[in-house]
């Protein structure tokens, strides 16, 4: 999967003096807080009013398609109302709202002890 977008984002995130963006996007039925960190090149994603969550690191422009924790897959699938589900989608689908999205900045220790 190629983020298309990610480049201008961090350009945005370099513009506003902003090393980890937090940010929350509708998917479909679900609200999902997001972090991104600039330096890592890696995003936290978090169900809101779920105990859920998962990352995505990239490389570059490019992410991995398979998202490695089946509830979150399963998550992804109810917040569209969709028996199966494709994580590609979700991927795009973010891609696509990354020009748009308002973030604020997660300090870096804010951002250290969501993975604790």
């Amino acid at each position: 999967m190629i983020f298309n977008n990610i480049s201008a984002f961090e350009q945005r995130m370099i513009a506003q003096g902003v090393d980890v963006a937090f940010f929350t996007i509708q998917y479909h039925n679900c609200a999902i807080e997001t972090a991104y960190s600039r330096t890592q090149k890696k995003f936290l994603f978090a169900f809101v009013d779920h105990n859920l969550g998962f990352t995505c690191s990239l490389n570059g422009n490019y992410a991995n398609g398979y998202i490695n924790h089946r509830d979150a897959v399963e998550q992804l699938a109810a917040c569209r109302n969709h028996g199966g589900f494709d994580p590609i989608h979700f991927y795009e689908f973010l891609d696509n709202q990354l020009p748009h999205v308002n973030f604020t900045e997660v300090t870096l220790i804010q951002y250290a002890r969501a993975f604790w």
